[in-house]
């Protein structure tokens, strides 16, 4: 136990160096980086590639790992001068977009193969106070314990920290008393960028790094941000401190399955402690849901291009066959699209969702579990784990329903993170990182003469279409009935919808459960056309923020708008893409985030609407 605590205090030092320049970004430009893990692992990538080659220690690689790091951060300030409002979940999305591109070219300039540093003698124990700990983590924590204190000195007695405390605090007032806000911003971002950089060599001696590994680090500066406030050094070592202390006994107590749970769990309940957000500035844009409503455009705009989709989709299975792999990319689109209009549904209140996995999941695992091993139908094990899924949106609501903005879309974040978890380390139910193989699929059409028109898969696509149907139908009728209305008016703000009689937990639960169902259900349709699911597939951080970027592709305020973001990404990552970039898909996905952001506030049917009003001219 006495070398838990020891070992968990020595990782919380280093944690709370991790975090730094994620909270001094937050704290002086307002940016919730969710591409820091990212930053982290490009510099942890350049430590090892300086060790391999030249035999650097990773404290002597941090400030060359921290160069290309602060080139990013510096690089992407123009960039978010031009995201609207609102910013702070503008942002996320954004730096969500930039995390793609730069795991794309970590990938591409590294290969996926696990990286890790490890120095002559960097394991050798050395005896502290009667604990063994390895020297070379001590190293870390004097290493992180030096740069807090400097950052600490730079931040409260030199003028330049007291500019970025001026702006982090004040910015109108700080532009009056002669400080460039401008200047401050860019000066924050290299700063923060070099930061992250600079821990990277350091993470790559205490854990293996892949170009996925930055979801890690990233929570973890998220936690620390919350708990310790912006900018203060002292509060980040103290949060840091409990953070790995806790990990530290809860890895020696159950194992480690546990030092993730706890980690996570912690964040769910700081983000629950801080439900009412700090006052000020930074409240105002942390309280924000999205600013735009719902759009119902005339039927007569849109209406020759839905009645021609309609008719290609039910006509899909004759006209590809007896080419199944069309078939196939058809129906994978139809899953797709029934998460991305899942997601909208609750986007409506303003609730956005980085957690959409959970749903997902949940409704996979649940359907191959009950028909491998409760040996039902598919079709009723479908239905069971998609009224399962149901189910955990009202347990989502519960947890997170009186949290707005950005605090919401972390929460169901820091939720779809445990559930993987506990699907990789819960061996006996779910095989672990070994998966479930040999779910059986959905029984095929009874065609009849007319199955050679029809070819193999048309049972799974028209099982997807008919998902997809019911859930628009479903978004149609919600959207004309008072829910939608309420929906909408809790995106105004909770207080103005309490007002108007709105009972605001009860319509979260509705949005929830609703979603949950039929994103339960794209779940459960995954695993019977694979016949597999794994936890690294089923709970994938993609899948719960790729149902954001096709339907803010399509044009989330549209009813359809999410079908046509998931169609048009879908199928032209799998016919274009992967031809010309094959492995190269995170290129796209992260390109789509930036131009919406940037060039496509309102999707694609915004931007054909506004054409098309602009031809008509005012009315």
């Amino acid at each position: 136990m006495l070398e838990a605590i020891a070992g968990g205090l020595i990782t919380g030092t280093f944690y709370a160096l991790l975090a730094s320049g994620f909270a001094l970004i937050f704290g002086v430009t307002r940016i919730f980086n969710l591409a820091h893990g990212d930053l982290v692992v490009l510099g942890a990538y350049v430590g090892e590639h300086l060790w391999r080659v030249a035999g650097w220690s990773p404290i002597l690689a941090m400030p060359v790992a921290a160069l290309p790091a602060m080139g990013l951060a510096v690089a992407s300030r123009p960039l978010l001068a031009r995201v609207g409002e609102p910013f702070v979940l503008r942002s996320i999305v954004l730096t969500f977009g930039a995390s793609l591109l730069i795991q794309s070219g970590l990938q591409t300039t590294f290969t996926a193969d696990f990286r890790l540093i490890v120095p002559p003698g960097w394991d050798h124990g050395i005896s502290l106070l009667g604990v063994r700990v390895a020297g070379g983590r001590l190293s870390i924590a004097a290493t992180a314990l030096v740069i807090l204190a400097l950052l600490h000195l730079l931040l409260t007695r030199t003028f330049f920290g007291k500019s970025l405390r001026a702006v982090s605090l004040d910015r109108e007032g700080a532009a009056l008393a002669g400080i460039n806000p401008v200047w401050v911003d860019r000066v924050a971002l290299a700063l923060g960028g070099g930061l992250a950089g600079a821990a990277g060599p350091l993470f790559a001696s205490i854990q293996y790094v892949t170009p996925s590994a930055g979801i890690g680090p990233t929570l973890i500066a998220i936690i620390l941000t919350i708990f310790g406030g912006l900018g203060s050094m002292s509060g980040l070592l103290l949060g840091g401190l409990l953070l790995g202390l806790a990990e530290g006994l809860a890895a020696w107590a159950g194992g480690a399955p546990w030092r993730e749970i706890t980690s996570l769990g912690l964040l769910l309940l700081l983000l629950r402690w801080r439900e009412t957000p700090p006052t000020g500035r930074a409240g105002r844009l942390m309280r924000q849901g999205p600013s735009t409503g719902v759009r119902s455009p005339s039927l007569a705009t849109f209406r020759w291009a839905g009645t021609g989709g309609m008719i290609v989709a039910v006509l899909l299975p004759v006209l590809a066959a007896p080419r199944d792999y069309l078939l196939y990319l058809g129906t994978m689109a139809l899953v797709f699209s029934l998460l991305a209009e899942s997601w909208s549904l609750p986007a409506q209140a303003g609730l956005i969702s980085f957690g959409h996995a959970a749903f997902f999941g949940i409704g996979a695992y649940a359907s191959a579990l009950l028909s491998l091993r409760g040996h039902l139908s598919p079709w009723l094990s479908l239905i069971a784990a998609a009224l399962l899924a149901a189910l955990f949106g009202v347990v989502a609501a519960e947890v997170a329903g009186n949290l707005t903005g950005a605090y919401f879309s972390l929460a169901t974040l820091a939720m779809a993170e445990i559930l993987r978890v506990v699907a990789l380390h819960w061996t006996g139910v779910t095989e672990g990182a070994w998966g479930l193989v040999g779910i059986p699929g959905l029984p095929r059409l009874p065609a009849g003469g007319l199955a050679h028109l029809v070819g193999t898969r048309a049972t799974d696509y028209y099982a997807a279409l008919l998902l997809l149907a019911a859930m628009c139908g479903t978004q149609a009728w919600i959207r004309r009935a008072p829910l939608g209305l309420a929906l909408q008016a809790i995106r105004q703000g909770e207080a103005r919808a309490a007002a108007s009689g709105v009972d605001a937990r009860r319509v979260k639960r509705i949005a929830l459960a609703v979603s949950g169902l039929f994103a339960g259900g794209a779940g459960a349709l995954h695993a019977h056309i694979f016949q597999w699911v794994d936890p690294a597939s089923a709970f994938s951080l993609t899948l719960s923020v790729l149902p954001l970027i096709m339907a803010m592709f399509g044009g989330s305020r549209y009813l359809l708008g999410p079908v046509l973001g998931a169609v048009v990404l879908y199928l032209g990552n799998e016919l274009l893409f992967q031809r010309l970039a094959p492995g190269g898909h995170l290129w796209l996905y992260g390109g789509a985030v930036i131009l919406v952001i940037l060039a496509l506030p309102h999707g694609i049917l915004g931007w054909v609407e506004a054409r098309l009003e602009g031809r008509r001219g005012p009315v």
